[in-house]
């Protein structure tokens, strides 16, 4: 697991970032801006969009399935990859109003292979917290996400939604892979909802849950 840190732009941006409600595997919610940038790295490569690591897959590996609920103008697939780990929760004590005590959503942890079964990318919370997801590839490149749309199919609730995230943060690597990415689609999410609200309770106070889930990520070449 390769961890970046990001910054935030400006005291606004980071104050932005603070009151961000919404986490990567939570329901839906408005987009608040914040300005992110990666840790200082070498100059981007000016680079075509390529497939790698997965470039012996099948084309069909790289097409949207029909059912994309976002249908968004951006750039070929780069990467798909089917994701298997768990969503983490805490319970925590809530400073004010409803219960006093909610499962807060700490991030994923999970591995993205390809069409092969063979891992690619590894899949958690950046630095900036669980509202800014991060994947970090195999080839060294890696990219950090914000959601800006979430969708829940009518089968589907009991399972964390579907998402479209922004790249807010993307290098490392010789100048391709994940850096190039500015989009990423989350689809066909099954489990790592958060476990039932009673079950956080005083007595189980910073207790972590981690809750199974596979998804199927696609990240949109800029």
């Amino acid at each position: 697991m390769r961890i970046h840190t990001v910054a935030l732009a400006s005291a606004a941006g980071f104050a932005a970032l603070s009151v961000l409600a919404a986490c990567a595997g939570g329901p839906p919610s408005p987009v608040t801006s914040a300005e992110v940038a990666a840790t200082p790295s070498a100059a981007p490569v000016d680079v075509r969009p390529t497939r790698s690591p997965t470039s012996t897959c099948p084309a069909a590996w790289f097409a949207l399935p029909s059912d994309d609920p976002f249908k968004i103008d951006a750039g070929a697939v780069i990467l798909h990859a089917s994701a298997a780990g768990t969503q983490d929760y805490e319970c925590k004590a809530v400073p004010s109003g409803g219960a006093a005590y909610a499962w807060t959503f700490l991030g994923p942890e999970a591995e993205l292979s390809d069409c092969h079964g063979v891992v690619v990318a590894s899949h958690f919370a950046s630095d900036a917290g669980a509202s800014f997801p991060e994947w970090s590839a195999s080839d060294g490149t890696y990219v950090i996400g914000q959601k800006v749309a979430a969708y829940t199919p009518i089968e589907g609730g009991a399972s964390v939604p579907w998402l479209l995230l922004n790249a807010v943060a993307s290098a490392g690597g010789d100048g391709g892979g994940l850096r190039l990415t500015r989009y990423i689609e989350r689809l066909d999410s099954d489990g790592g909802s958060a476990p039932p609200a009673a079950s956080c309770e005083r007595a189980r106070a910073e207790v972590t849950q981690k809750v199974p889930y596979t998804a199927d990520y696609y990240f949109l070449a800029r």
